[in-house]
């Protein structure tokens, strides 16, 4: 059984694009019969004993052109294995954002940044998040810790790792390089956070800079949330070979309590709470082990999630078989034409509590499914979860498991058309009220049986 969603970052964002008149030329290069330099051969082509060959001059360190911070530079992936080296001064300190751009149909470009030691601080193929974007093809995030000369290279995907390399006169793209002005700063506290950025809209998304520097240190900043959508995601920087970081997020409402705690961000997944509310929201983030340098460092991606479907929350109280809260089912097909239906649940679990919903299943011969996540996100709560028939008949019954990707996942039960239950339960007792335990699960009612399908 797989699991899991497809995430790409087509959104509405705030960050800007540099301006720039630099623009690659895709028609197909038209060289001279001979040549006295570069410029008489065209795009993707050099001057080489009068004749224009494929190829560049920025092939090694040594011929690395030089870019400038807050502009663009334009190069040409050709012949295959073509890699070209550029080079910029930092002070030390800075965090910046590079990206490339290309109109070539089989572009996939992938950058590596290195410092002036030669050590890679990162490197990227799509967003830093592993994800896509719409409007780029390489994007990168760092802090710049050290003084100095630093190097770029830039090559396509299948030069980089090993497999079918593109190479061509028309594979143009042009480099861009800016300071990124979105980060955390000393002296933040959890009282003056110093840092807050505005979420107004869905699929609103942003980027922040954060460098623990010192062992201990905690940084802070604020999202005065008022978009429509009830979910916000924060992503981190997937490839973190070349910080130290673990970064450790919580999450805090309006009032002042934590709803979301989840270590490793962006290198073990993402944070989700899926019941914003308008209001201001403080993010706390540290290094799992307390640690900290200049060579702690991460960037944040904060979203706010469009979801096209209700959750049905749970409504209290909502504790046995004849008061449990309804989970109304969204009827589609898949592509073979099957019909299923599917529906969100969601809720929290406080002190001495248990939580009922019931679902009407449509199909005679048919298949439940109920998956939950809580840990994944960032939700301090392990519930288990039964499913019991019309009649109260327990059919299936699973612990949530935080190591386990979903947490939970009762799948395949035989079942014909009726109502069913699921009750959602800890079985160990809650100590305390905590607005960090809550749940969300999916549940499939289907025709037949699935071979796939995703979890919330």
């Amino acid at each position: 059984m797989r699991y899991g969603f497809a995430l790409l970052f087509f959104a509405c964002n705030q960050d800007k694009p540099i301006e720039t008149n630099n623009t690659t030329d895709t028609s197909t290069p038209q060289p001279q019969e001979g040549c006295s330099q570069d410029e008489d051969c065209g795009q993707g082509l050099i001057c080489e004993a009068q004749d224009c060959v494929a190829g560049d001059r920025n092939n090694a360190l040594d011929e690395a052109e030089s870019i400038l911070w807050e502009s663009s530079i334009s190069g040409t992936i050709n012949p295959e294995n073509d890699v070209d080296y550029y080079t910029f001064n930092a002070e030390g300190g800075e965090y910046l954002r590079l990206y490339t751009t290309t109109d070539f149909e089989e572009d996939d470009t992938v950058f590596v940044l290195r410092d002036p030691n030669g050590k890679v601080i990162s490197w990227s193929d799509d967003y830093p998040t592993g994800s896509a974007i719409s409007s780029k093809d390489s994007v990168l995030f760092a802090f710049l810790a050290e003084e100095g000369t630093h190097v770029i290279s830039v090559e396509d995907y299948g030069s980089y790792f090993g497999s079918d390399p593109s190479g061509s006169s028309l594979y143009g793209y042009s480099l861009y390089i800016e300071e990124w002005s979105r980060t955390t700063r000393e002296e933040d506290s959890i009282e003056n956070p110093l840092l807050g950025i505005d979420m107004e809209t869905t699929n609103m998304w942003d980027s922040i800079g954060i460098s623990i520097a010192e062992e201990g240190d905690t940084d802070f900043f604020t999202i005065n949330y008022s978009a429509q959508s009830p979910i916000l995601e924060i992503h981190g920087v997937k490839n973190l070979d070349g910080s130290d970081l673990i970064p450790s997020i919580r999450l805090y409402n309006p009032d002042g309590e934590l709803v979301v705690e989840r270590n490793g961000v962006g290198i073990d997944g993402i944070v989700k709470y899926p019941f914003m509310d308008v209001g201001s929201y403080l993010v706390e983030v540290f290094d799992q082990s307390g640690l900290g340098s200049l060579d702690h460092w991460t960037f944040l991606f904060p979203i706010s999630r469009e979801t096209s479907n209700e959750t049905n929350m749970e409504v209290e109280p909502n504790t046995d078989l004849t008061s449990a809260s309804s989970v109304s089912l969204n009827i589609t097909s898949n592509s073979n034409g099957n019909e299923y239906g599917y529906g969100y649940g969601a809720g929290h679990l406080s002190i001495d509590d248990e939580d009922w919903f019931s679902v009407e299943n449509p199909y005679d011969g048919g298949t439940l499914v109920v998956c939950m996540n809580t840990a994944l996100y960032g939700s301090t709560l392990l519930p288990a979860i039964d499913v019991y028939d019309a009649e109260g008949t327990l059919l299936e019954s699973i612990q949530t498991d935080a190591s386990s990707d979903p947490n939970a996942a009762i799948n395949e039960i035989a079942y014909d058309s009726g109502t069913y239950y699921i009750r959602v339960y800890s079985e160990t007792v809650l100590e305390e009220e905590k607005a960090s335990d809550w749940y969300q699960f999916i549940t499939y009612a289907a025709s037949f049986t699935p071979s796939s399908y995703s979890c919330p």
